[in-house]
């Protein structure tokens, strides 16, 4: 079952080494490095924290999906 809650950080290494035993990709990304890399995103650039933000001040924000990655592509369709 599905559940939106939090878990502490001993459920989630758990979690992490099961799930990395059948994704050998993610074996070799470091969490550390990752939140070091994160950390220095500008906040206007932080997805979870703009959508936080405009939460409360009962904005919206928009999020272009068309299957494209690259802001280019966006624009050419």
């Amino acid at each position: 079952m599905i559940k939106d809650e939090k878990i502490d950080l001993k459920e989630f290494y758990e979690i992490r080494k099961d799930v990395l035993q059948t994704w050998p990709t993610g074996r070799n990304v470091s969490i550390e490095e990752g939140l070091k890399f994160h950390r220095t995103i500008p906040e206007e650039r932080r997805f979870a924290l703009v959508m936080s933000q405009a939460r409360k001040k009962h904005q919206t924000r928009l999020q272009p999906r068309a299957g494209v990655a690259l802001i280019d592509d966006h624009i050419k369709l």
